[in-house]
């Protein structure tokens, strides 16, 4: 389950390496953190000691961003009883606007995000879906 002091590991070439989780929005704060939950958190570690800038965006150490959760050690179940679970926690971070930082996603992406329609341009971005 995906609390408050949780360290999540970012799938995406944003620049972060490691982001941990701040606030889990009021619906799943109880059960913790489900696929297709928009996460707030704070980078932990990016990529060099400096500050990166891609594309006019700065990912500093410490900046508070929104996060979407792709996979989750605790499992997600379909129909027919089957529990779908990976080997860790993966996020990709996104904007104010709900769209990516990055321009790639390196991790699978549960079909749970694919069905809601704000988080789009994340899951087109993904190798592959589970």
């Amino acid at each position: 389950m995906i609390k408050p002091p949780t360290l999540l590991p970012v799938m995406d070439n944003s620049g972060a390496i490691i982001a941990g989780c701040i606030n889990v929005p009021k619906l799943n704060s109880r059960i913790g953190a489900v696929p297709a939950c928009l996460l707030t958190v704070s980078i932990k570690q990016n990529i060099f000691k400096k500050n990166i800038v891609k594309k006019s965006r700065i990912i500093i150490k410490g900046q508070i961003v929104k996060a979407l959760l792709l996979t989750s050690k605790k499992g997600v179940k379909r129909i027919g009883n089957f529990c779908f679970r990976s080997t860790t926690n993966n996020v990709i971070l996104m904007n104010q606007y709900l769209l990516p930082f990055g321009t790639r996603v390196w991790s699978v992406v549960f079909r749970e995000v694919r069905k809601k329609t704000v988080y789009r341009k994340a899951v087109s971005l993904a190798k592959a879906l589970f």
